[in-house]
């Protein structure tokens, strides 16, 4: 085997291990298992470091391309929805702190 091929085994198990990472992201995003989806991002990320390195043969560069624009939809969409939960559990707050002000207000008298 010659060191392209070698390279592009290479590549190609780390390309099914990332996209085995990006299943697991989504099934813990689902089950809001924030911890999980924090170590699985750095373990992704580890292994496209390893895999995408300046010796990756031309060969493999639009590949590399596609798998990188996958990732960074992916990350797009985590962080709209780790924002939108964001949002949500700032108006969740509000509303309990009205809610505290009230029920104080109404044992005090007032």
């Amino acid at each position: 085997m010659n060191r392209v091929e070698h390279s592009k085994n290479l590549f190609q198990e780390a390309i099914d291990s990332v996209k085995d990472f990006s299943e697991k992201i989504e099934l813990s995003m689902k089950a809001e298992e924030w911890d999980d989806v924090d170590a699985l991002i750095i373990e992704r990320n580890k292994v496209l470091g390893a895999a995408i390195t300046p010796s990756l043969p031309e060969a493999l560069h639009n590949e590399a391309r596609l798998v990188l624009a996958r990732v960074k939809q992916q990350d797009k969409v985590l962080m709209s929805e780790v924002k939108q939960r964001q949002l949500t559990a700032k108006d969740d707050l509000k509303k309990l702190k009205h809610g505290k002000k009230s029920i104080k207000s109404y044992l005090s008298g007032n």
